[in-house]
């Protein structure tokens, strides 16, 4: 069956990448969770997508120049724009609150270093992840090829994935040399990618939202296909339980 993984949590019923909305994608019954993880001025772990405050809070600022105290001021904004109650969470809040929820399915951390380097945010990561108990699966995934050979060497028997975009199909002759556990990839250039270095790594796809499309994906053979990333998970669970019962 493939799975599917909720893409900044359910954002499209509750602030992305909030408190709310990964507990929603857990409740809904998703089989993975995908999250965005920066480094704060005082080198605290915090989910968010963007490198600034602006888009998706009631604050402006870039995360790595202000401090945690300073990013919990920010309250982050519903789906139609309004202020909410939800607040920045960091990556430990998010853990325990999965620990709460007893999820067991996986956790996408995507470590954010393709525009800051955020040195030494992989060392942080795995020692948070190594003081936690777990039930789930962790998969770190980066833009930023350096920072997937890095945590390589911190955690030699994680779960690696690479991300792709574009601009980075050019490289993909060094998938077998980096040698990652999956693939992560714009579900537009699967056609690109050429299945001699896919070998029988894992296809995960982001972000598909367009129905159509992810009915397409669901029904799709031809390719490893193991996950469909989605903002949309409610109706994507509910797609593939309909096409499962045809």
């Amino acid at each position: 069956m493939m799975k599917i993984y909720a893409h900044r949590g359910n954002k499209s019923e509750y602030p992305e990448n909030s408190l709310a909305a990964f507990q929603s994608a857990v409740e809904l019954g998703v089989e993975g969770i995908e999250l965005d993880v920066h480094l704060s001025k005082d080198n605290e772990m915090v989910v968010i997508h963007d490198e600034t405050l602006d888009r998706t809070t009631n604050k402006s600022g870039e995360v790595q120049t202000l401090t945690l105290s300073e990013l919990k001021q920010a309250n982050l904004l519903n789906v139609d724009g309004s202020v909410s109650e939800e607040l920045l969470p960091t990556l430990a809040e998010v853990l325990n609150l999965l620990d709460e929820l007893t999820f067991t399915g996986d956790l996408n951390i995507e470590l954010k270093t393709d525009q800051n380097e955020y040195q030494g945010i992989e060392k942080l990561v795995k020692e948070l992840i190594e003081s936690k108990p777990r039930n789930y699966t962790i998969i770190y995934s980066s833009f930023n090829w350096h920072t997937i050979n890095r945590m390589k060497k911190l955690e030699p028997q994680g779960e690696l994935a690479l991300l792709f975009a574009q601009p980075l199909m050019t490289y993909q002759h060094l998938i077998p040399e980096i040698a990652p556990h999956g693939l992560h990839i714009d579900f537009r250039l699967v056609a690109q990618l050429e299945s001699a270095n896919q070998g029988d790594l894992p296809l995960r796809l982001w972000t598909v939202n367009d129905l159509a499309d992810i009915r397409n994906w669901l029904l799709n053979e031809e390719r490893n296909i193991e996950v469909i990333m989605t903002d949309y998970p409610r109706q994507a669970l509910a797609l593939r339980s309909e096409l499962a019962s045809n």
